[in-house]
């Protein structure tokens, strides 16, 4: 990886105001509590566009992977050209908070979901390894984070 300039760092801040999106997933299963896995949330910053030059600099500069997003309507459908297939750039867990940090002085619109990200991410507790499950309580406060980041989502949408 580069190390990004201020330059770098507005530019994709912007890029990511508008193409960018935060969200904290969590396990599948979460809500079964038979579920032998780890009950853990994760941190994952994405952004999507047609042009795979803008996200593989992305990439180059904060890390993280590139995937070939088909159109659902593309593939149920067999349809050549009806929506255009999109790159997504995703960087997941301490490594989106290094994105969010890096370009959290230039962000306008989502601004207020980065900082949410971040206490998240600051907040987690030491990884569990093996299959220690996470407390009530800790699974409780991280889902809280998600709920919130969530909710603000759909409150800027209706005004949009």
């Amino acid at each position: 990886m580069k190390i990004p300039s201020k330059l770098d760092c507005a530019y994709f801040a912007g890029f990511f105001d508008g193409e960018g999106s935060i969200v904290i997933n969590r396990p599948k299963g979460f809500k079964d509590k038979a579920s032998r896995r780890p009950q853990q949330h994760r941190l994952v910053v994405a952004i999507s566009n047609l042009d795979f030059a803008v996200l593989k600099t992305a990439k180059l500069l904060f890390g993280g992977n590139i995937w070939l997003h088909r159109s659902s309507r593309n593939v149920q459908n067999n349809l050549q050209s009806r929506r255009a297939d999109a790159y997504r750039w995703t960087v997941a867990a301490k490594m989106a908070a290094v994105f969010l940090e890096s370009i959290f002085p230039y962000l306008t619109v989502k601004r207020q979901e980065a900082k949410i990200a971040l206490t998240f991410q600051r907040q987690l507790s030491k990884r569990h390894s093996g299959y220690n499950p996470l407390s009530e309580s800790e699974l409780h406060h991280r889902e809280t984070f998600a709920i919130r980041l969530k909710n603000l989502r759909i409150s800027r949408k209706k005004y949009t």
